[in-house]
């Protein structure tokens, strides 16, 4: 830290000598005297209290340099230093974390599988269905139709990027009969080993989720990382191995090993497997079911002592000691407060008040000093009173500087803390501005801090982004935002650790606009959402459109304004404006509202654009505010007032305007694709037809729904083998294409060029017809078709040959859109950046389109956005809309 700004009015010996600190300090302590100074011997005890502050301060100093780590090597304040649950929990990513979130909210649930929805349904990817299976306690107890629609929205707030949950059923069940003849041990009852395997089968057929608590996996030699793999659960931890796949087959094989797993079990013969009336030796299949073992026929197992078969079993002790093995098995987990989310600060002894008060030295001397209340004797000489003058200067200066270390040391572990450094407290803010203590105000210092704490849980802020390509800031301007980003991803940080795939919102109650983790993790490492009131955007509002705003009023700052325009100033007495005079103008807004454009924007940022001119006329003298433009190489008046103060103020007003305008008009969307799927029931699916080269050489002419389009796409491996379909046609202007006739869906798939040379077209007919009936090599048919959708209902095309978008385009991709409109957001530098930024911070798996877009387009594209999440408009206008959205973004 800097000593002189923050502690001391002069440098701390770089060496840590206190002896040089102590004859500068004895210097200082002179010159505050009003009387010559006199030394009067270091006996005296104002020198041995300057001895020791000056020790002190030099050892604290030398502390004090040392490196962060030093400092957080013991953390009272947790919050700098992430616990185990923040820092190895994640929200639900995998399917298995899916299914853990949703075991553990509803008791209900015995186990529910996430699986893809079937291509015969769709052909997007991304798609999941819910099967439930309840456990026998709660069926006949429970609604069903409530309890799975809750179990659907609640697993609709864990759903990652690109990927939707669908639809939720319960399991289909089939109960599975056991035939087999077991051999036992002699030395058992019959009824042990028969609750035994009767519990074994149950968990065979269906096997449940067990919870564990913490302690008893660290009994098992768990790794911590391996327990807290996965979300944070609120009844326990549940291992990866408890989560089985539903099964649609069974071998009796794997039925006789559970089987023999029973240490009571000698041997098993003539196994075998029935369900639906059917018998199986070998394997039983299931049709799209799951398997349950009916506990109450038993009669077709047989226990076996020696070859011969027990006939004399109690079954009302085979069942006692069923449930008893199901209690001890499946009861309920330990309390495990390990578990529990506890995001408070940890609670410490509050530090009495008395160790928080000023010092008062002065009372703490015996009377004879001089220096308390009770002061010298009136009859004491000059010297002396000299004497304890000095003395007093000795003792205010040691309780002045002693009360600052106190209340750095005191406020230490705060500033050292992740919620320190973006507090809002009495503290942390001043007068002096946002994370600027009284007594920690170094920014350097706090950079480092910032840095270090990110870095220890395995991240990086880059600074470049922020620093690189804000020129008309100063550099402690920077600083300050660098900081401020810095502090809010700090704090953040143990939600976008754990929720960076998530699409689950910040904070729910912000409505349809809140953002999503990934979204706030770009906007902080882009450093946009910077409010005035000093904290972070997290409602991501529309930045230009809203519904109450027409596009009249959007056009009253992107048109071309009539202005009056100088080639040049030589003639003119004129001034660039002085930015850090007092501002009082309220003009500014004025000028944004009649001369905005996006040129003033970027040329007056920089006030060394602005001038003030001084136009002499017949009448009087006139004061004008002129910027220049370096696009159009010539000066443009803005306004004109009677005195160059107003002019001035009114220009440095408007600057500053602008400066704020360019941190409103920051931002992004992030649009899913998935969430502009069409419906199957549209006719909008298509495909196209490719070549050897992989290229799209044919595409159909019409439109089908997805059930007929898929019903083709089943029939084209034999179509493509029959050489009639394939055909030459001429054009109304005299050239020729391909086509492929497809007569019995009332369509064809016709060339997407053409050519004046039917010799030409004739011979790219042949090498398709080679190739698309595996002529001369075999090819997978997904190397020869791509599915594609029309967009019949677009009104405007922002692109052009955007009428088909390949269906590729809606798995697993999401666009993010910025507007070109502020200095940052125009440069192309920026842009590359910020785009190999988004394709590193998204998951692998996504596919990242990065759109920028003009102010008129961007508009366009939130008016869509507004109207497609409104509640309001029917499905045809929300076909219409989506074409828009896709014509706009392709």
């Amino acid at each position: 830290m800097s000593a002189k700004e923050d502690l001391i009015p002069f440098d701390i010996v770089n060496e840590g000598n206190p002896y040089v600190l102590l004859n500068e300090a004895k210097e200082f302590l002179a010159s505050l005297q009003n009387e010559k100074w006199t030394d009067f011997g270091t006996h005296d005890p104002g020198m041995t209290l300057l001895e020791y502050l000056s020790t002190g301060m030099t050892e604290m100093s030398i502390r004090a340099a040392s490196g962060i780590e030093n400092y957080l090597t013991y953390a009272p304040y947790k919050s700098a230093i992430l616990a185990q649950e923040e820092a190895f929990s994640v929200l639900p990513v995998t399917t298995n974390d899916l299914r853990k979130v949703l075991i553990d909210r509803f008791v209900e649930i015995e186990n529910i599988w996430v699986e893809p929805v079937s291509t015969d349904v769709t052909s997007f990817e991304g798609q999941y269905q819910l099967i439930a299976k309840f456990k026998p306690q709660y069926q006949g107890r429970i609604d069903q139709n409530v309890l799975l629609e809750h179990i659907l929205e609640h697993a609709q707030q864990y759903r990652n990027y690109c990927e939707k949950v669908m639809s939720i059923t319960t399991a289909k069940e089939t109960k599975v009969v056991v035939q087999a003849d077991i051999e036992i041990v002699t030395d058992v009852t019959v009824e042990e080993v028969y609750a035994k395997t009767l519990y074994s089968l149950n968990r065979f057929f269906s096997p449940q989720v067990k919870m564990s608590s913490y302690e008893e996996l660290i009994e098992q030699n768990t790794t911590t990382s391996k327990i807290f793999e996965g979300p944070l659960l609120e009844r326990g931890f549940i291992p990866e191995e408890q989560l089985h796949h539903r099964q649609f087959s069974i071998l009796t094989s794997a039925v006789i090993r559970t089987l023999m797993e029973i240490d009571e079990v000698v041997g098993v013969k003539n196994l075998s497997l029935q369900a639906n009336g059917t018998t199986e030796n070998s394997l039983l299949k299931l049709d799209n079911s799951i398997p349950i073992f009916n506990e109450d026929d038993v009669s077709s197992i047989h226990f076996l002592k020696n070859g011969i078969i027990s006939t004399q079993i109690d079954f009302d002790k085979v069942y006692a000691l069923l449930d008893q093995l199901k209690a001890s098995n499946e009861g309920s987990v330990k309390n495990n407060n390990k578990r529990k989310r506890n995001n408070s600060i940890t609670k410490h002894q509050p530090i009495p008040n008395k160790y928080l008060n000023s010092l008062n030295i002065k009372e703490m001397f015996p009377t004879v000093y001089g220096v308390g209340k009770f002061g010298l004797p009136g009859d004491a000489s000059k010297e002396r009173k000299r004497s304890a003058g000095q003395f007093k200067t000795f003792i205010n200066f040691f309780e002045n500087q002693s009360d600052e270390f106190f209340a750095q040391l005191f406020d230490l572990p705060k500033l050292f803390s992740a919620k320190g450094l973006v507090s809002n407290n009495d503290l942390l803010e001043t007068e002096q501005g946002f994370l600027r203590s009284a007594h920690f105000n170094n920014d350097k210092k706090k950079n480092q801090i910032l840095d270090y704490l990110i870095g220890v849980h395995g991240e990086r802020f880059d600074n470049e982004l922020i620093s690189s390509f804000t020129p008309y800031l100063s550099q402690e301007e920077i600083t300050q935002r660098l900081i401020f980003f810095k502090a809010y991803f700090l704090r953040y940080l143990p939600l976008l650790l754990s929720a960076k795939s998530s699409v689950q919102p910040i904070n729910a109650s912000l409505g349809e606009w809140a953002i999503t983790p990934l979204h706030l993790r770009l906007m902080l490492f882009t450093g946009v959402g910077k409010n005035v009131d000093l904290s972070v955007t997290l409602e991501q509002s529309p930045i230009l459109f809203n519904s109450s705003k027409t596009l009249s009023d959007f056009d009253l700052w992107l048109a071309e304004k009539d202005v009056q325009v100088y080639q040049s100033l030589e003639q003119y007495s004129f001034d660039c404006i002085d930015t850090y005079i007092t501002v009082a103008s309220d003009q500014a807004e004025q000028i944004i509202k009649d001369h905005l454009t996006l040129d003033m924007m970027h040329q007056c940022i920089y006030p060394k654009n602005m001038y003030v001119v001084e136009v002499k006329s017949a009448v009087d003298n006139a004061y004008e505010i002129v910027y220049f433009s370096k696009e159009k190489n010539s000066y443009f008046k803005l306004g004109s007032y009677p005195n160059w103060d107003e002019a001035e103020q009114t220009a440095v007003a408007l600057h500053r305007r602008i400066l704020t305008l360019h941190d409103e008009y920051e931002g992004f969307q992030i649009v899913e694709h998935l969430d502009l799927q069409p419906s199957t029931e549209e006719h909008c699916f298509g495909i196209y037809i490719l070549n050897e080269e992989q290229e799209h050489v044919l595409m159909s002419d019409v439109s089908l729904d997805f059930e007929k389009r898929e019903q083709l796409i089943k029939l084209l491996p034999e179509y493509f083998m029959e050489g009639h379909r394939y055909d030459v046609e001429r054009l109304n202007d005299g050239n020729f294409r391909m086509l492929f006739k497809i007569p019995e869906f009332g369509m064809n798939c016709i060339g997407m060029y053409d050519d004046e040379s039917v010799q030409k077209i004739h011979k790219d007919k042949e090498r398709l017809f080679d190739y698309l009936s595996d002529k001369f090599d075999r090819v997978a048919f997904d190397k020869k078709v791509n599915r594609h959708i029309t967009l019949d209902y677009a009104t405007t095309n922002q692109t052009e040959d955007v009428e088909r978008i390949v269906e590729q385009f809606f798995n697993f991709s999401i666009s993010m859109v910025f507007p070109c409109i502020s200095h940052r957001f125009r440069n192309s530098e920026f842009q590359v950046m910020v785009q190999n930024l988004c394709r590193e911070e998204t998951a692998a798996h996504i596919q990242v389109n990065t759109k920028w877009l003009t102010p008129e387009q961007f508009y366009t594209f939130e008016s869509y956005m507004y109207q497609l999440r409104s509640q309001e408009i029917s499905t045809e206008e929300q076909v219409v809309l989506r074409d828009n959205m896709l014509s706009l973004l392709h």
